[in-house]
C-alpha cells in the first residue's frame, strides 16, 4: 500500500538527511514544458493491510486514484520547483468503506543574489498511513496508522562563498507532526512533536580535484507537544515531554562529483543526546553516506546508508519504580533504488532495511528489523498514456523479545492499472 508515492518518498531522502536540500534532477522532456498534470488509476491486492501479525491479518482488493499536478521555473538567478500529489484507496473489505486519503505536497524555491551567495527555501508536506511516507529518510512508526496524519518540514539553507576556496554554509528546519490518534498511550501522545534543527557548515571548494571537504556541527531540539498521557491505562499521567532531547552532531565529509552522472556524498562523526526525564547523555557514531549514478539519459541509481539516534514509537512502560521509558533507538538505514528506461518500457525498483536497538524501558536493548521492498514497470502505449504494475514487500521483525510481546508481520501489495500525463 505504501509504495503510492515510492518514488517521492525515496527522492525526499535527501532533503530529510543531514545534508542541504538539493533541487530535483529534471529529464531533458521533463525541461521542455514547465508544468505537468497527471492521473493513475489502479486496480490492487492487499494482503494485509492493516499490518497485523500473523492470525490476525486482513486481506482486501480494491480500487486506487492519484492524480498529480508539478512545475518549475528556471531562470538565471531563481530557480522554482513545486509538486502536489492526492491519493484516494478504497478497500472493499472493510466493513465501513472507510477511505485512505493521502496528500504530498512539495515546493523549493533556489535563489543566487550572486555569484558567492545563494538561498535555498523548502517546505513539504506530508498526509498520509504509511511510514514511508511519513519519514521516508528512516520510518519513525513501522505499522501503518489510521487517520489524516501530518508532517510537514520547512527550512531555510544559506551558502556565503568567502573566497575562491572557503564557503559558509548555515541552515536551519522545522518540522511538527501531528497524528490523529488521541487517548492515553496513543500514536499522538507518543509521535506528536516538533523538531528544531539549526546547522552550521564549512565547506572547502576543490579540496582534492571534484571533491568538496565540509565540517559541520547541528543541534536538534525534539519537542513533544501532545497533553496526553503515555500510560496506556491512564492510570498515571506520564508526560509526554519526559522523552524531549537535544542532540549535538559533530562530523566531517566529503562531496565528490567524478562526473556529471556520478556523485558521491559521506558524514561522519558523533552526536550526543541530553534526555530530559534524567537518564544519562548517550554519545554515539553518526553516519550518512550516498551515491547517485546515471548510467543512462533516463536511467538512475542511489545508494544509501544512515546510522543515527532516532525517536520511537514505542515507549516499553513498565509501571514500575524509578520510571524507566524508551527514549530512542540507536537505527542502521540501507537504501537503494534503480530505474532504467528501454525505448517504451521504464522498470524500477527499491529497497529500504532499517534495523535498530531500543534504549529504556521494557524493551531495552532489544532489536528490531524493518525490510521494504519494490519492484514496478511502466509502458507508455503512447506520449500521453502508460500501463503500470507493480509489488511490494513489507516485513517486520523484532529479535528476542519475550513470546508474545513481538509486533511482527509481513505484508505483500500487488497492483495494475494506467497513468494519463499531458
Amino acid at each position: 500500500m505504501k509504495k503510492l508515492f515510492a518514488t517521492a518518498g525515496m527522492a525526499a531522502l535527501g532533503a530529510a538527511s543531514m545534508n542541504a536540500a538539493t533541487p530535483p534532477t529534471l529529464l531533458p522532456q521533463e525541461t521542455a514544458k514547465p508544468w505537468s498534470v497527471s492521473a493513475s488509476v489502479r486496480g490492487f491486492y492487499d494482503d494485509n493491510y492493516a499490518t497485523l501479525r500473523s492470525g490476525l491479518r486482513r486481506d482486501s482488493f480494491g480500487l486506487e486514484v492519484s492524480p498529480s499536478v508539478r512545475g518549475h521555473i528556471i531562470k538565471e538567478m531563481t530557480q522554482l520547483y513545486a509538486s502536489y500529489k492526492f491519493g484516494m484507496r478504497y478497500y472493499e473489505d472493510r466493513i465501513n468503506n472507510e477511505l485512505d486519503y493521502s496528500h504530498l505536497a512539495n515546493v523549493m524555491l533556489n535563489h543566487d543574489f550572486s555569484e558567492r551567495f545563494r538561498m535555498t527555501l523548502y517546505d513539504d508536506f506530508v498526509v498520509a498511513q504509511e511510514p514511508s511516507l511519513l519519514n521516508p529518510a528512516q520510518p519513525v512508526q513501522t505499522l501503518r496508522v489510521r487517520g489524516s496524519n501530518l508532517r510537514n518540514t520547512a527550512g531555510a539553507d544559506f551558502r556565503a562563498r568567502l573566497t575562491e576556496s572557503v564557503a559558509f554554509e548555515p541552515g536551519y528546519s522545522f518540522t511538527v507532526y501531528d497524528y490523529r490518534e488521541k487517548g492515553n498511550g496513543s500514536y499522538s501522545a507518543i509521535l506528536d512533536r516538533h523538531e528544531h534543527l539549526a546547522k552550521v557548515g564549512v565547506r572547502w571548494i576543490n579540496m582534492l580535484e571534484r571533491t568538496d571537504g565540509l565540517l559541520g556541527y547541528q543541534y536538534m531540539y525534539t519537542g513533544h507537544t501532545s497533553k496526553d498521557t503515555l500510560d496506556p491505562t491512564g492510570a498515571v499521567y506520564l508526560s509526554p515531554k519526559l522523552r524531549d532531547t537535544r542532540s549535538h552532531y559533530y562530523f566531517a565529509g566529503v562531496d565528490y562529483s567524478a562526473s556529471e552522472r556520478l556523485t558521491l556524498s559521506a558524514r561522519a562523526g558523533a552526536m550526543t543526546v541530553t534526555y530530559r526525564n534524567n537518564q544519562s547523555n548517550r554519545t554515539s557514531p553518526y553516519f550518512d553516506v550516498s551515491a547517485s549514478y546515471r548510467f543512462a539519459e533516463a536511467s538512475t541509481i542511489q545508494l544509501g546508508y544512515k546510522l543515527q539516534r532516532m525517536t520511537t514509537d514505542l515507549i516499553g512502560y513498565t509501571g514500575m519504580a524509578p520510571l524507566n521509558l524508551t527514549v530512542d533507538q540507536l537505527a542502521h538505514f540501507f537504501y537503494a533504488r534503480v530505474s532504467h528506461t528501454i525505448s517504451r518500457l521504464t522498470l524500477n525498483a527499491g529497497a529500504q532495511y532499517q534495523y535498530g536497538t531500543f534504549r529504556g524501558g521494557a524493551v531495552n536493548s532489544q532489536d528490531e528489523g524493518y525490510l521494504s521492498v519494490d519492484l514496478g514497470a511502466s509502458y507508455k502505449i503512447n506520449p500521453f498514456l502508460a500501463a503500470e504494475a507493480g509489488y511490494s514487500f513489507d516485513w517486520l521483525k523484532d529479535y528476542g523479545w519475550p513470546a508474545g510481546t513481538e509486533r511482527d508481520f509481513h505484508r505483500n501489495f500487488v497492483y495494475i492499472g494506467l497513468k494519463a500525463t499531458y
